[in-house]
């Protein structure tokens, strides 16, 4: 009978023993979803110039990232199954295109300011090409100036007028008094 006992117990161990293995061992890899993403930041001519992003995950977790013109983005690998990439304001600059080629693994979605990108149950690979100008100023064209100035002229003819006529006036009281 202490044989069966010993063995039993000898069993419960061996079980429990694997339980924690199984539970403390990493899962295989092809259980996750990978997904990559390539970035591309174009600007009108500039190379070298740096854009500031930020990253976030589905889990809230999030990272700033910069991508130089010019060259690719190096290509980024997640587990997770949802990443948003948005551009952040670059003084001087606006965001006018962007566009994403992807396989049949990722689907992507357009938000403000950026691209949501979700990688599917087989994982895949997607591109995204961000095009940048440079935000132009309001200058006044030469017609423009031209108004300005005969706005001005006129403003200086009634001034001289208004003055003229307070002086007229002065001058009639001055003769009647």
């Amino acid at each position: 009978m202490r044989k069966i006992i010993q063995i039993i117990y000898s069993l419960v161990l061996v079980v429990f023993a694997v339980s924690l293995i199984s539970l403390f061992s990493p899962r295989e890899s092809s259980a996750q979803l990978v997904c990559s993403t390539t970035h591309i930041k174009e600007a009108e001519g500039e190379i070298g110039l740096d854009f500031d992003f930020v990253a976030s995950f589905d889990n809230g977790f999030s990272f700033e990232i910069v991508i130089t013109t010019g060259t690719p983005s190096e290509s980024f690998q997640t587990m997770e199954t949802s990443l948003t990439y948005m551009e952040l304001d670059t003084p001087g600059w606006e965001l006018v295109d962007l566009s994403c080629d992807s396989n049949d693994g990722v689907t992507v979605t357009f938000v403000e300011e950026g691209v949501n990108i979700v990688c599917d149950d087989t994982g895949g690979e997607v591109t995204c090409v961000w095009t940048n100008v440079r935000k132009t100023r309001n200058v006044p064209t030469l017609s423009e100036w031209g108004m300005i100035a005969a706005a001005a002229g006129l403003m200086l003819v009634g001034v001289f007028f208004a003055v003229r006529q307070r002086l007229r006036a002065s001058e009639q009281s001055d003769v009647q008094g």
